[in-house]
């Protein structure tokens, strides 16, 4: 067997130029929508919802002991009228988006 490591990655340039070239035609992406994979598919695909279970899992035991130890251990609580890091960028880069869903396909 031979492996073309490049074949995959032309194919989904030539796949997105098509889409590219169906918003700037027609303004919207109705034409190819069929042609896409779904959230759904690719989701599957990676096994996501596995993924998002073991790093809540992750996360879970790491904030119950900073919410109830942080103090303890000589670190301090942010106060709450404190802006979060990212409200900190520089004017030139745009903020940090914070969503609880993915955008839409």
């Amino acid at each position: 067997m031979v492996l073309y490591p490049l074949s995959a990655f032309r194919a989904m340039n030539k796949a997105a130029l098509n889409v590219y070239q169906h918003l700037l035609d027609d303004g919207d992406q109705k034409a190819v929508v069929e042609l896409m994979q779904t959230r759904e598919e690719l989701y599957d695909y990676l096994d996501y919802h596995a993924y998002e279970h073991e790093a809540r899992r992750a996360v879970r035991p790491a904030t119950a002991t900073a919410a109830t130890g942080s103090r303890e251990r000589g670190h301090e609580r942010r106060k709450p009228t404190q802006a979060p890091a990212c409200a900190a960028r520089s004017p030139a880069r745009p903020p940090c988006r914070r969503s609880a869903s993915p955008a839409p396909a």
